[in-house]
């Protein structure tokens, strides 16, 4: 992310890496999702979850209270798909 923030005006390349890294790992959230038509959606979303965490762990300079975070998101799915019908 900071590569392609801090590079894309003077080396594109950098930005397509990060595009095809973002768009790979889009992918393998969407994989783990069941499916669904909102599958793709979903896994955007939760890709943009992944971003805003690996930000902030740079942020506070840990990983710990972000992983408690995403811990909680993930038992949050996984209760809202058990109570779908």
């Amino acid at each position: 992310m900071d590569g392609a923030a801090e590079l894309g005006g003077t080396l594109p390349a950098v930005v397509a890496i990060a595009r095809r890294h973002k768009e790979g790992m889009t992918a393998a959230i969407a994989g783990l999702l069941p499916a669904s038509r909102n599958q793709g959606q979903d896994a955007q979303n939760l890709a943009l979850a992944v971003d805003g965490a690996i930000t902030r762990a740079h942020a506070e300079g840990s990983p710990k209270g972000v992983l408690a975070s995403m811990n909680q998101i993930q038992n949050a799915l996984q209760h809202s798909h058990k109570a779908s019908p």
